[in-house]
């Protein structure tokens, strides 16, 4: 893991590299694709009380205030 990137951003698009080839042999999947979700984002929510706007650039996060 890279800790310059948001964790689960690293496993696709070229972000790390080094890690896709690494979990390149193992199965895995999306859990809540195509199905009924089993974790809630309360993240946006939070973001929304606090009128707070996240971009995300190169692997990146990046938060700041509106207005």
């Amino acid at each position: 893991m890279d800790d310059r990137y948001d964790p689960e951003k690293q496993f696709y698009d070229g972000i790390n590299p080094a890690m896709e080839d690494f979990v390149r042999p193992y199965k895995n999947y999306m859990l809540g694709a195509k199905r009924r979700f089993i974790i809630t984002d309360i993240g946006r929510e939070w973001r929304d009380e606090r009128k707070l706007t996240k971009t995300y650039v190169d692997g990146v996060s990046n938060w700041e205030q509106e207005g």
